[in-house]
């Protein structure tokens, strides 16, 4: 996995966590949706996309969040979860990261 693509997965893996934790979020991630798609800020084949994960049950959208497959890994490119961490969070996942991807390349 490229460096962005495991960087994505890392933060949408905190989301996930999130989201798990406090499940009523999930209404915040639909109103975000419908304001980038009614802007026009999300191409509509990821606003069905990010629509169809919406109708499924928690597990089931948490497990995708965290998918490895190709198609996770670019729908999370076209991300709705925006603003959903809160800088200290965001910071957090970044700082871990560091770590993790210099372990992985031997720094």
């Amino acid at each position: 996995m490229r460096r962005e693509e495991l960087l994505s997965l890392r933060l949408h893996e905190a989301v996930a966590h999130k989201i798990q934790r406090s499940p009523e979020l999930i209404e915040e991630v639909r109103v975000r949706l419908e304001r980038l798609s009614a802007l026009g800020q999300l191409h509509p084949h990821y606003q069905a996309a990010w629509r169809r994960w919406l109708t499924l049950e928690l597990n089931a959208q948490l497990e995708a969040l965290k998918s490895a497959e190709q198609e996770w890994i670019a729908m999370r490119q076209a991300s709705p979860f925006a603003g959903l961490l809160t800088p200290d969070e965001r910071m957090e996942v970044l700082r871990s990261f560091r770590g993790e991807w210099a372990a992985q390349c031997g720094a």
